[in-house]
């Protein structure tokens, strides 16, 4: 089909759960919708295959392979807009996995979730108009920051006789105020980071990467970061181990799905265990209550097993071994 202009951008696919896709070469977290055709797939220069939405990463390093190398696509026509499933492999669903759309197409309302496979989930949404947004928020910005700078083009009232008295414009006194007062809070942040957290990195043993949401890879090494890490319900700087469930929107930080779908582990949760920084040190603890968590041994001794009376949490030194179920060894290495 020969691409038509571009059309004003009036809705968007979103790509849920924080992960990215390559559309058109470029790693984006949503799409605008401003063709009348969108292609999903993945890349297959051999065979001239050229996809807008291109899933490599998760057909292949994911471990996904129910994703077809012309899997789908979203389509305007006539002012609506379409998901069209093109693999017939039953694995494009719209708002439930059990919406199977096989070779047939679908119209898109806001809010239609496509699922693609068991790797990705596109939301359908009203592209909101960014630039007159980001217009609003300078105009408030400058307009608080008028209200808050003293204006130093006042004309100042001449100095008292005294020569010897040093005096200072009363709106660059309170210029100073707020500086003084800003290198205040600079300094007490400083104080309550003084205690630094060792800096260590997990190592996966074998041969399969898993996927990394921060970093949106699929990797072997997976650095330690607390600082970069969102806070979990406890107040807690935490990293996520677990399987990703698209159906139930759950995207953990370490994603476990390529052990619980293709090897049938079926002992691996969706929210499975958890990495935490506490007072300068990091912890290890399952979440999952499935029994299926050890700290260094495989074995009663070494399992960690979180209950209403156990919070199930050991601390990681240089060489401490994660184990999850039967399929993922993580060993925890200093930088």
């Amino acid at each position: 089909m020969e691409r038509q202009a571009k059309m004003e951008a009036t809705y968007k696919l979103a790509i849920e759960g924080g992960i990215k896709v390559l559309y058109k070469e470029v790693w984006v977290t949503e799409i605008p919708f401003e063709n009348e055709e969108i292609t999903i797939g993945v890349m297959d220069p051999d065979n001239n295959i050229y996809p807008d939405i291109n899933l490599r990463q998760y057909r292949l390093d994911g471990g996904d392979p129910y994703i077809s190398r012309r899997h789908g696509r979203f389509l305007y026509s006539e002012g609506k807009y379409y998901i069209e499933d093109i693999c017939r492999n039953n694995s494009t669903s719209i708002d439930k996995k059990s919406e199977i759309i096989n070779g047939v197409k679908r119209e898109l309302s806001v809010g239609t979730r496509v699922f693609i496979s068991e790797s990705l989930v596109f939301r359908f949404e009203k592209n909101e108009p960014k630039q007159e947004e980001n217009a609003a928020q300078e105009a408030s910005q400058e307009t608080i920051l008028s209200k808050e700078m003293p204006d130093t083009n006042i004309k100042q009232a001449p100095p008292e006789e005294n020569p010897q008295e040093e005096h200072t414009p009363a709106p660059l006194k309170n210029l100073e105020a707020m500086v003084a007062e800003a290198t205040k809070e600079e300094s007490a942040k400083a104080d309550n980071s003084a205690v630094e957290t060792p800096s260590y990195y997990l190592e996966i043993t074998g041969p399969s990467a898993l996927f990394f949401k921060s970093a949106n890879v699929f990797t072997n090494k997976i650095p330690l970061s607390p600082k970069e890490w969102a806070k979990d319900q406890d107040g807690l700087p935490a990293l996520q181990i677990g399987r990703r469930s698209t159906e139930d929107g759950i995207y953990p930080d370490i994603d476990l799905w390529k052990f619980y779908f293709n090897d049938s582990d079926e002992y691996i949760a969706r929210r499975h265990a958890r990495i935490l920084e506490k007072e300068g040190k990091l912890y290890f603890q399952d979440i999952s209550g499935k029994g299926s968590t050890w700290f260094n041994e495989k074995d009663d001794e070494h399992r960690l097993l979180r209950t209403a009376e156990n919070q199930a949490m050991a601390e990681i030194q240089d060489g401490s071994k994660l184990i999850i179920s039967d399929s993922a060894v993580f060993i925890v290495h200093k930088q």
